[in-house]
């Protein structure tokens, strides 16, 4: 009786080593939101140890295994959502021995950082198993660290904390950046989501925040930093040297020719002089009475083509003060209580509806569950999601055919796009039964594909032509 005691009281202790040394935290309930949304590894050979190396070469805390074969990573961990352990029972598809979670069940891990210490650039630093370069410097941390004029990590939002020139790039880098704008002549240049780069001359100071909210690599250059969502990682521009490329009237000023003063022209090919006499002081009794003559361009001739209820003006057929429309072919009031933009008028519900739910509800307002046809109608419906700070159905759905996505009331294929990339590859069809979409709160107002029978607020839009 002694010795089988003996015996269990060994295996007891073997196992609890094992599960110590394995770093095991518990059996975790998860959702479309993600328990550890940072980053994801999908791995018909998923074990463990292979999930748990990812993510602490990825410099993150935690590592979960969910699915059989998904890996998800993060540094927050919400311990109300401990299920027993019971719930996750689904063998790694790497080894079948090991157990990686189940639907919706996640089994959760401490990372496993690398040692890169004695490894790392000179201008390097070791943090969390992986080299990076200091503050102020930029390169993959190991080979390469070069100081780029970095200033800091800021936060953006929809006003753009640099405004005043944009360039998108799917080969995006900090230097491609940093030339645009030195040629354009601005001071400063931000690099954002991955591939956006905006410039500017004023930097609002109070808005920097930590660097490691600057961490989506550079489209072009996956060693660099290029911000992230709502984040701008910002740098002096580069100007260009135009010193001897200017027209003789002309100056070489923040990187670019321009003429000067009482000279009109590109500043490179010509600089011509206007009759230019001088600056004068003026006053209300006018230095100069004899005719007046106001004009902020050559318009078109607009007068009979506008609509009933617009007007020409400055060229430009325009609704009428009250009215929304293309000033053309419609201009119509929008119902109390919806927002317009271009053609069309839409309503943001204050309450939740499952998406079938929602469709119903947008044809007793004699409306249709959104459908974006542009670029401008998807980036103004995402702003005003943002607004609220709530999630929204569109009228999207690919439940008569898996990955063919259709708007549901024209039954029109999509023009248009705004799948959410990054932190998540959407659509994803997590599960399998996930068939209609929405503007999401957890993934930068960007669409994700979602299950058609959970709630949500939901936008209607009513055509005006």
């Amino acid at each position: 009786m002694e010795a089988r005691l003996g015996f269990f009281l060994l295996l007891l202790v073997t196992v609890l080593q094992v599960v110590v040394e394995s770093g095991y935290i518990g059996c975790y309930q998860d959702d479309s939101t993600r328990i550890l949304p940072k980053a994801v590894l999908k791995d018909k050979g998923m074990t463990v140890q292979k999930c748990q190396q990812f993510c602490g070469k990825k410099g993150f805390k935690f590592a979960g295994v969910e699915y059989g074969y998904e890996c998800f990573c993060g540094n927050v961990l919400r311990k109300c959502r401990k299920r027993k352990e019971s719930d996750c029972k689904m063998p790694c598809s790497g080894n079948k021995r090991q157990t990686c979670g189940g639907p919706w069940r996640i089994s959760i891990y401490t990372s496993k950082p690398s040692n890169c210490k004695g490894k790392c650039h000179k201008n390097g630093i070791c943090k969390r198993g992986r080299c990076r370069c200091k503050r102020g410097y930029t390169g993959d941390g190991i080979n390469a660290c070069s100081k780029l004029g970095y200033l800091g990590c800021y936060r953006d939002d929809s006003t753009r904390i640099l405004s005043k020139a944009i360039l998108q790039d799917k080969g995006m880098t900090v230097q491609k950046c940093q030339q645009f704008c030195g040629k354009k002549g601005f001071k400063f240049a931000g690099v954002e989501y991955g591939y956006e780069c905006f410039c500017g001359n004023v930097l609002r100071k109070y808005r920097k925040r930590k660097e490691s909210d600057c961490k989506t690599p550079c489209s072009g250059n996956k060693r660099q930093t290029c911000g992230g969502p709502w984040r701008i990682s910002i740098y002096t521009g580069k100007p260009s040297n135009c010193k001897g490329k200017c027209h003789k009237n002309g100056i070489c000023k923040r990187g670019r020719c321009r003429c000067k003063r009482g000279y009109t022209g590109d500043g490179i090919n010509a600089c011509s002089k206007l009759g230019y006499i001088g600056c004068y002081w003026d006053h209300s009794t006018r230095i100069l009475s004899k005719a007046k003559l106001q004009d902020k361009g050559k318009p078109s001739n607009c007068k009979g083509k506008c609509h009933k209820n617009g007007i020409c003006k400055r060229g430009r057929c325009r609704c009428n003060r009250g009215y929304t429309g293309d000033g053309i072919n419609a201009c119509s009031i929008c119902p109390l209580g919806w927002k317009s933009y271009g053609s069309s008028c839409y309503f943001f519900s204050q309450t939740t509806a499952t998406w079938n739910d929602a469709k119903r509800k947008c044809i007793t307002k004699n409306s249709m569950l959104a459908e974006v046809v542009s670029y401008g109608e998807r980036d103004f419906l995402r702003k005003q999601a943002s607004k609220y700070a709530e999630t929204f159905w569109l009228g999207g759905t690919d439940s008569k055919h898996e990955g063919s996505w259709i708007w549901a009331t024209s039954q029109s294929n999509f023009i248009v796009t705004g799948w959410h990339t990054r932190l998540v590859k959407e659509p994803n069809n997590q599960g399998g039964n996930e068939h209609c979409i929405n503007i999401h709160k957890k993934l930068d107002f960007e669409w994700n594909d979602d299950r058609c029978w959970n709630s949500y607020r939901y936008i209607c839009e009513k055509l005006l032509v």
